[in-house]
């Protein structure tokens, strides 16, 4: 987090007490060659977390009332100095409270993240000033002048997100904190989360860093927290299983599971530091038995993650154009040399091999522990809450609207095709060949944006590749006007040309657009979202066609008369300038990162 940075609804200090604000963390303050990533995840499911759960010797905590949720970096308990009596709390010495406090800072911890509120805090020896005057001190003794340890970034930070006890926050202002939160981990430094005892506001935190982060189920997430915060000296009343406390709180934890989209857009998910021998020497925090089930941070595991969503996105296009290629190859020539009907007989037959694929995939249900196969009520209002927050997420939702209103804007697909057989006289056997040329240049396309455009900044791109399109639109009005034979560039040339060139600027449009929702869709819904982004794009194509139609009818081109066929085409041309409209709400971010 940049100095001066602040989240909404939180505060926070440093050891001097100069207090920083402003607004969310911004991505754009990091260049992208030096974000630092995230692992690809932590365990793929939560039946892996079994074994190793089971004896999570390295979650127990410094002192007796925390725990780690990750070794050397995210540490979370009750509050860090002396307790007062009451409370279900015996009280503690002033001693006590001292060794807490001590034993957290000698771990490495250099941020407390406090969820308290202030009337919880009373009692001189109890006060967040004493608290951190003490932590100051104790820091001194570790790292030296204060002014030494900001310089190498060491210095201490307090984070603060009031909640009431036993209930919760706003989920606007949990998401800006978890934001900050992220930002110090992005800066190496090691985090402490608590309240009052440790369990219900910390498990609401907790829980939720698990959703967002690792993209954990909230049950999942709830699991996790539980057995580590078992391995507590002291595990609190209750046992496991029973944080967060309250229904609010584990509610909680399930809408912050589905604005995963928004966290994710809002700053790169980076590496976590490597847990290290804590600075004092006294407790060695990595040990070369930790379970190998912990992962290790991997350079550019995130970077990985990304790039393998749009490469499956990518790869899937792609295998559509193979079989348009073969499709456009056949279909021109079969049809003269079998006929009309045996052609339809044909293609009858290929959604059989469809069903018989359906029926060879071997895929054993697997039901997560403790549900049922029926999908009820509150899953789907789950989903749904999943599938809108990607699509409204502030990436995505201007990107759609715009590619929606270019492929909404009016095409003369009916006109062009009657122009082609009765004017221009084609065959069958032509039209064929001149969608093969279709498909391959869609095949070059998405190549062409994997290899070369994917980096480029998805602003800029759509408004290069929108202007382009345009500016090549007005090549069919040669061909209607005849004038490419004044250029001496044959009919047939100058269609295939034209074909090559409008259906790759297609491809190259919507591209990012589904990469970028790949990216930011959350585990288990990619299949929604990717049905819904495809019918809204058939149904903006439908309008096109529709107003394609209207225009065509108003303009009097039918089958035998194309007087007023080139006015049709610059009308729909010029018409796909209108979308440029919306390029100032669209996010200037990178669809996939640069190889």
């Amino acid at each position: 987090m940049q100095p001066g940075a602040r989240c909404a609804g939180t505060t926070a200090t440093n050891a001097t007490s100069a207090s920083y604000t402003g607004d969310l963390p911004d991505t754009e303050a990091y260049p992208e060659d030096e974000l630092p990533r995230w692992p690809r995840q932590v365990l793929e499911k939560l039946g892996a977390f079994q074994a190793l759960l089971a004896d999570a010797w390295w979650a127990r905590g410094p002192h007796d009332k925390s725990n780690w949720i990750v070794p050397g970096c995210v540490l979370v308990g009750g509050w860090p100095f002396r307790l007062p009596k009451g409370r279900g709390s015996q009280g503690e010495s002033p001693e006590e409270g001292l060794a807490k406090l001590h034993s957290i800072l000698d771990a490495g911890i250099n941020t407390f993240v406090s969820l308290t509120e202030e009337a919880e805090i009373r009692g001189k020896a109890y006060c967040f000033n004493s608290f951190q005057k003490a932590a100051e001190g104790r820091y001194r003794e570790l790292h030296g002048p204060q002014r030494q340890a900001r310089r190498v970034g060491l210095e201490l930070r307090f984070l603060s997100c009031p909640m009431v006890d036993g209930g919760t926050c706003e989920d606007e202002k949990l998401l800006q904190l978890l934001l900050c939160i992220l930002a110090e981990l992005r800066a190496s430094r090691a985090v402490y989360i608590h309240c009052y005892g440790g369990h219900g506001r910390t498990g609401i935190v907790a829980c939720s860093m698990l959703c967002l982060l690792w993209q954990f189920a909230p049950t999942e997430a709830v699991e996790i927290f539980n057995r580590l915060h078992s391995h507590r000296v002291e595990c609190g009343v209750g046992g496991p299983g029973q944080f967060p406390h309250s229904d609010a709180q584990l509610r909680q934890v399930e809408r912050m599971s589905c604005r995963r989209a928004r966290f994710q857009a809002f700053l790169p998910p980076p590496d976590l530091p490597a847990p290290r021998r804590s600075e004092s020497g006294e407790q060695d925090i990595q040990d070369p038995s930790l379970p190998k089930a912990l992962p290790q941070p991997t350079q550019a595991g995130g970077d990985k993650k990304k790039l393998g969503k749009a490469s499956k996105v990518m790869g899937g296009w792609a295998c559509r154009g193979f079989g348009a290629i073969l499709s456009a190859y056949f279909s021109g020539a079969l049809l003269e040399m079998i006929g009309v009907q045996k052609v339809f007989a044909v293609t009858a037959l290929l959604p059989l091999l469809v069903i018989v694929a359906a029926v060879l995939i071997r895929e054993p249900a697997q039901p997560s522990p403790g549900s049922s196969y029926s999908l009820d009520w509150d899953e789907a209002k789950q989903l749904g809450q999943q599938v809108w927050e990607v699509i409204r997420s502030p990436e995505v939702f201007p990107a759609v609207c715009f590619i929606l209103a270019w492929q909404a804007t009016p095409t003369a697909g009916s006109a062009t095709f009657y122009f082609y057989t009765n004017e221009l006289h084609f065959n069958p056997e032509f039209l064929g060949r001149s969608q093969l040329v279709g498909s391959l240049a869609s095949l070059a396309g998405i190549v062409l944006y994997n290899r070369v455009f994917s980096s480029v900044p998805i602003k800029d791109y759509l408004s290069r590749i929108q202007v382009t399109a345009v500016t090549l639109g007005f090549l069919p009005i040669l061909l209607a006007t005849r004038a490419n034979l004044a250029l001496n560039i044959p009919d047939q040339m100058f269609v295939l040309g034209d074909d090559v060139i409008q259906t790759v600027a297609g491809e190259l449009a919507h591209m990012p657009i589904l990469v970028l929702a790949a990216q930011l869709c959350p585990r288990g819904i990619e299949a929604t979202l990717f049905a819904l982004l495809m019918s809204a794009l058939n149904a903006a194509s439908f309008l096109s066609s529709s107003l394609g139609a209207w225009l065509t009818h108003i303009l009097e081109v039918t089958d035998a008369d194309f007087t007023n066929y080139a006015f049709l085409l610059l009308i729909c041309n010029l018409s796909g300038l209108l979308p440029l409209a919306l390029l100032p709400g669209i996010q200037n971010r990178r669809s996939t990162n640069s190889k």
